[in-house]
């Protein structure tokens, strides 16, 4: 039996996030510019599920019109090298967010949301608009950024308005203010 996917941004699941949702500040990120050897090349970007297992989150594509961005702390390790949370923003929409952008290629220059973000737990409620089976632990919802348009969301973990992220991850990215 196919699932019907939801969208993450669907109105339902933003008016939860409105009327259930709280503030989070975001913890700091590093930030580079693609060097041109790896404009085409595919970008994978892993994160942990809600067990705690470094998963592939989605996968995309280098160019220029991107950065990089990652949380300096590895999440893990994959066939024994330090896996980090790293993923690829458009340097507009990154520049608005940070209000600038990296510099380098190589290393990467830390950066810190000014603004705080309003998230919600993930539960039964939000489980049900995203279209999960009663007493399921994860759905595949719609998200517009990743090349198969899908992500799991998980129950426990956090709901951003577009974006879904497991338990584990979370208290890796954020911290409730």
């Amino acid at each position: 039996m196919s699932q019907n996917i939801i969208s993450a941004d669907t109105q339902a699941a933003q008016d939860y996030l409105k009327a259930h949702g709280s503030e989070y500040q975001m913890k700091p990120v590093t930030a580079s510019l693609i060097p041109p050897a790896f404009v085409g090349k595919e970008h994978v970007t892993y994160v942990l599920d809600n067990e705690g297992n470094v998963v592939v989150e989605g996968k995309n594509t280098y160019s220029h019109e991107v950065v990089e961005v990652k949380f300096p702390t590895p999440i893990g390790e994959l066939d024994g090298k330090k896996v980090y949370n790293a993923w690829l923003v458009k340097k507009d929409k990154f520049e608005k967010t940070y209000g600038g952008l990296p510099k380098g290629t190589l290393g990467g220059e830390k950066f810190q949301k000014p603004n705080p973000d309003f998230l919600v737990e993930i539960d039964d409620e939000l489980m049900k608009i995203f279209g999960a089976e009663p007493g399921a632990d994860s759905v595949d919802v719609g998200v517009f950024w990743a090349d198969d348009g899908k992500m799991k969301a998980f129950k426990g973990g956090l709901y951003t308005g577009y974006h879904v992220i497991a338990k584990s991850m979370a208290d890796i990215m954020y911290e409730k203010l």
